[in-house]
């Protein structure tokens, strides 16, 4: 009942209301994703940060390779510019999938962010998947954007091994 009850108060427009019958309901049932989302969700909206991050984290809690949540935790970071945590998140999420395109882009916009070099993102995602030659001709595109081209050629002769007939490469 707690999730009906906090959402017909989000829909009254009473966000300090709903906010307490979530309260209420995560008292009786810890565990639970439903009010955990709802009282993320209404604390952002109460502009709570402290508050989003701490049901966040508990959802999290409940299992650490949940990418939905670990996506919206990050996205949180983001939207606060508080983007060396972001950068956690991001690795946590790209630990459990190597190849997801939307973390690494994100990952790099962060680095940017940070007045990192993005190259760094490329790079390491190369290197968590060395046979993705698409992932190595990014890297090599960086570098030589950069005018680094010993560490271009130094990356292709790895690349070669894995296709050595790619004319890009070569």
């Amino acid at each position: 009942i707690y999730p009906y009850f906090g959402r017909s108060y989000i829909e009254l427009n009473k966000l300090d209301s709903a906010s307490y019958v979530f309260n209420q309901g995560l008292k009786y049932l810890k565990d639970d994703e439903i009010l955990l989302d709802n009282a993320q969700w209404v604390a952002g909206k109460l502009d709570d940060l402290e508050g989003q991050i701490y049901y966040l984290d508990k959802w999290l809690a409940l299992d650490e390779s949940n990418l939905k949540v670990l996506s919206k935790i990050s996205e949180v970071y983001k939207q606060n510019m508080m983007y060396e945590e972001q950068v956690q998140y991001l690795n946590m999420i790209l630990k459990i999938n190597p190849g997801d395109k939307s973390a690494n882009a994100e990952k790099k916009a962060a680095f940017q962010a940070l007045g990192k070099d993005e190259l760094d993102v490329d790079k390491e995602r190369w290197n968590a998947e060395p046979s993705n030659t698409d992932y190595g001709k990014e890297y090599v595109r960086g570098l030589l954007e950069r005018d680094r081209n010993e560490e271009a050629i130094e990356a292709c002769k790895t690349l070669i091994v894995y296709d050595k007939y790619d004319t890009e490469i070569l």
